[in-house]
């Protein structure tokens, strides 16, 4: 008996030795939010026109900013930002001609409540640019995207973000 005693004790103070609580053997706590549920972010890198930064910051808050608010609203989208790097405020009075040693000038990220959000976003802003008023500000009109900036680089992340501990996952790269 004293045998069956020993080993007894001898594996239960090798569990604790291991740091091995009671915890551990109780049932596997509830599954948090699936790999579809997770926050699906969008980054847009867009480089400005030489001399067109007001023109595209306008043409921005007109369409840009005016669709994510809306489906923000809507609940498809938790967040957006539009940020100028420091090339675009170094860069603001440049001139046709002259260029930029920057790859971007302006940051657009969009925070899209999940994958299937991110994936039926086309279809969600082209149902309310339907029906947005067509008020958009006098600094714009005449310009079209293409005259005011273009896109230099695409990233698609998935949020995996646990306990405060910021974490992605790269989904695509354009």
């Amino acid at each position: 008996m004293t045998r069956p005693k020993f080993l007894v004790m001898a594996l239960f103070s090798l569990l604790i030795a291991l740091g091995v609580n009671a915890q551990q053997f109780q049932s596997a706590p509830p599954a948090g939010p699936s790999i579809t549920d997770k926050p699906v972010w969008a980054l847009e890198f867009v480089k400005v026109k030489p001399g067109m930064f007001a023109a595209t910051m306008g043409y921005l808050d007109d369409n840009w900013i005016r669709l994510r608010a809306e489906a923000k609203r809507q609940g498809v989208v938790l967040n957006y930002n539009r940020i100028a790097g420091e090339g675009a405020v170094l860069n603001y009075n440049r001139g046709a001609g002259e260029d930029s040693s920057t790859d971007w000038d302006i940051l657009l990220m969009t925070e899209y409540k999940n994958q299937a959000a991110y994936d039926g976003r086309e279809k969600l802003f082209d149902s309310i640019l339907k029906r947005l008023p067509d008020n958009t500000s006098e600094v714009i009109q005449g310009y079209k995207k293409d005259e005011l900036f273009q896109s230099v680089k695409t990233r698609v992340l998935q949020d995996f973000s646990e306990n405060g501990y910021p974490q992605v996952r790269l989904l695509t790269r354009k």
